[in-house]
């Protein structure tokens, strides 16, 4: 298995620790509804904040710690990261290149030394996923939409696995971004909405090519320059 080499972003909402952030949980009704592009990227950034030790970075928080970042400082982050880098179009959010824009820009303005690419889901996908997990960068993933067929409201199946057996259904997902941790031959081990979830190999490609389309499916593939 290729996985990150660091414990992943954990948000206490009063509670287990999550993992990752939860849109739903969040004040703003426009990141409650279409905000899961924002919290994916944030995410990541805060990852690799506290891997990289990034110092003198306002938009963010609690980078330097090795705990859960409070809900409140979170949305904090939320907010800052939404206004400055990652706006959002209610109610369809926002897209993969633009996530690639804003991702680009903070880097930029921060002087960091990674540049992201939006690349749609081909022939190399499993390689790009690969390679930035084994380079400590967790992978934004979308799971796009119904095409041509957009009004069906078919999805993905995100399983659980509490470590008693095999891996049981946990939620659906279609129009959603989504972090990959961790991949083997078989699965993804991902965050979505505050939860470690695991989604089969198998599934997302047979989504991508019976259910929606290469371009609407893709991932955010950072590097370090």
């Amino acid at each position: 298995m290729t996985q990150l080499k660091h414990r992943y972003t954990g948000v206490s909402y009063g509670g287990p620790e999550s993992y990752g952030g939860n849109q739903r949980r969040s004040s703003d009704p426009v990141i409650k509804k279409c905000g899961c592009g924002l919290v994916a990227a944030l995410d990541t950034l805060l990852y690799l904040g506290r891997c990289c030790r990034w110092t003198d970075v306002p938009e963010l928080t609690a980078t330097d710690e090795d705990g859960p970042i409070s809900a409140g400082q979170y949305e904090k982050c939320l907010a800052a990261m939404k206004k400055a880098y990652f706006p959002l179009l209610y109610p369809l959010g926002t897209g993969g290149l633009a996530l690639a824009a804003g991702m680009n820009l903070f880097f930029k303005r921060r002087c960091l030394p990674f540049h992201g690419l939006w690349c749609a889901a081909g022939s190399r996908l499993w390689e790009r996923m690969e390679n930035m997990l084994a380079a400590d960068i967790p992978v934004i993933c979308a799971v796009g939409q119904n095409f041509p067929r957009f009004w069906e409201k078919k999805g993905v199946s995100l399983q659980l696995n509490d470590g008693s057996g095999s891996p049981r259904p946990g939620a659906s997902a279609r129009a959603h971004f989504i972090t990959v941790t961790a991949l083997d031959e078989e699965w993804m081990r991902l965050s979505s909405w505050g939860k470690k979830y695991y989604m089969s190999r198998r599934d997302f490609e047979n989504y991508v090519r019976k259910t929606s389309n290469p371009l609407l499916c893709g991932i955010l593939y950072i590097e370090h320059k």
